[in-house]
């Protein structure tokens, strides 16, 4: 495609060189660039692409687009100025990539948690209606037998558009995608068209970067800002109910669903059994009556979204609630493992306070010995969140081990101070286990008959970072190992 072509949606000053250039991609990292590509010099949180224009000439690139002056002239090359390098990229990718998100239906789904459950359970509704189905998010980019691992929820512009494409060259007719606020306060998903939108809760997380629960929600607020058809709104949540207070007026057709009076689709007659879940959602006249082999209330949540999700995209009902008896768990969310032993281990993605509080609180009712935490905090992340997550396992564990969690360019030893700190208001007893590995070496030797131990935090990941080095890590893996030589020790 020729760079003019690419640039229609695009307010931009050209610097030096021309725009009739065939560009062959569009990369905004170097390293990836190839001979007639684009490189997109956006200026990150971490480092600034910049830095790296002669790193993408180097490797081919022909065209250069930037938010800033360059620094010198560069001979067969076209350099193109823009206000914002992030904002455009946005646009030049929907272009070039001839915006597929108007070829398929695309879902969105934001909230602080349930996101990657909520997605996961309306793709599986999905593709019993028989709709091919593609998925953005936490455990991957896949469709059919395409798979790319994600680097984050919500990808970068580029790469949310190149998924798009590749879907939609495939054959998909629907794509769910996670939407975290990063990716719309960064433009990420800025030029995809969106079929409807999911609001699960909002609580407390990466205040490192938004600053205020305030700047959070009103990040997450801008997927219901888009031209959307529909919108369910989670309307216990208090900003859900606030969500849905200021977009009620907005031109689409906004649910609202929980157990509260207020929602438009009520979830009510909940009933736990060992076997999993049944609830009725009363919506427009109809009782809509669902089991599952989920648990939790925040399953019921994450389920009667997807239900009204995949209802409001014109599947019939009746299918929709047969596709939700067959449901299966989400990798890495209230993972049972299949274990030697008399007790049991559970592997969960919580790593906010409300994700914990969740979890703890939804095993407790079938443990009949104690609950054994195992858990920390990512490092250069929202910090405040520590204590409180601490606190929260010292109420409703029997016994925690604090340890690391992907603790990056941090101290371990001060993040599990932090976590400290709210552990010591509580009674909850507890040691220090810097070493995730020993720590759930710690939590094997710990364990008795009837006890249940949660790994939390890791959930579907299977490395920890530390600095930039990804070191593999896969819990299911280790805590095996660790339980065979601690059954071989015994013996």
């Amino acid at each position: 495609m020729k760079l003019a072509d690419m640039l229609v949606k695009t307010e931009y000053e050209i610097i030096y060189g021309d725009t009739e250039k065939k560009i062959s991609g569009i990369e905004f990292d170097s390293r990836n660039c190839v001979p007639g590509s684009m490189f997109v010099a956006v200026s990150g949180f971490e480092t600034d692409g910049n830095r790296f224009i002669d790193k993408a000439i180097e490797n081919g690139a022909v065209a250069i687009l930037s938010d800033k002056n360059p620094e010198k002239q560069y001979p067969n090359l076209s350099y193109i100025k823009v206000n914002d390098a992030r904002r455009s990229m946005s646009e030049v990718a929907s272009v070039y990539y001839r915006e597929p998100s108007k070829e398929i239906k695309v879902i969105g789904i934001t909230g602080t948690n349930g996101k990657t459950s909520t997605a996961y359970f309306l793709k599986n509704i999905l593709e019993h209606c028989g709709k091919k189905t593609g998925i953005i998010g936490t455990l991957g980019n896949y469709f059919n037998d395409m798979r790319l691992e994600t680097t984050h929820t919500t990808p970068e512009s580029v790469e949310v558009q190149r998924l798009l494409r590749d879907m939609a060259d495939k054959g998909a007719e629907f794509v769910v995608m996670e939407v975290s606020s990063h990716g719309l306060e960064l433009f990420r998903v800025e030029d995809v068209k969106f079929s409807g939108g999911v609001f699960t809760n909002l609580t407390q997380d990466h205040l490192d970067f938004h600053k205020t629960m305030e700047e959070y929600y009103l990040a997450k607020r801008k997927l219901f800002d888009f031209n959307l058809i529909y919108g369910v709104v989670n309307v216990d949540d208090e900003y859900g109910a606030r969500l849905y207070g200021e977009k009620s007026e907005s031109g689409y057709k906004l649910i609202g669903f929980g157990f509260e009076k207020r929602a438009g689709a009520k979830i009510k007659d909940v009933c736990f059994t060992q076997e999993g879940t049944s609830f009725v959602i009363d919506w427009e006249n109809e009782q809509l009556h669902c089991n599952t082999n989920q648990i939790g209330t925040f399953n019921v949540y994450n389920i009667s979204a997807a239900i009204l999700a995949a209802i409001n995209e014109g599947l019939p009902s009746p299918q929709v609630i047969d596709a939700v008896r067959r449901i299966q768990g989400v990798p890495g969310r209230l993972e049972k493992l299949d274990i030697v032993g008399d007790y049991g281990v559970v592997i969960d993605f919580a790593h906010t306070p409300d994700g914990l509080k969740n979890i703890l609180s939804v095993l407790r009712p079938s443990v009949k010995g104690r609950i054994i935490t195992v858990f920390g905090c990512g490092g250069n992340r929202d910090a405040a969140k520590r204590a409180i997550m601490g606190e929260i396992s010292g109420r409703l564990s029997d016994f925690t081990i604090l340890t690391s969690d992907n603790p990056r360019w941090e101290d371990p030893e001060k993040i599990i101070d932090d976590i400290e700190e709210g552990i010591l208001k509580t009674d909850g007893d507890y040691v220090r286990v810097t070493d995730r590995r020993k720590a759930i070496e710690k939590a094997v030797e710990t364990a008795k008959s009837g006890d249940m131990i949660i790994l939390a935090g890791k959930g579907h990941e299977m490395w920890q970072v530390y600095k930039d080095d990804k070191v593999p890590f896969d819990e299911r893996k280790i805590i095996k190992e660790i339980i065979g030589k601690h059954e071989s020790y015994q013996a």
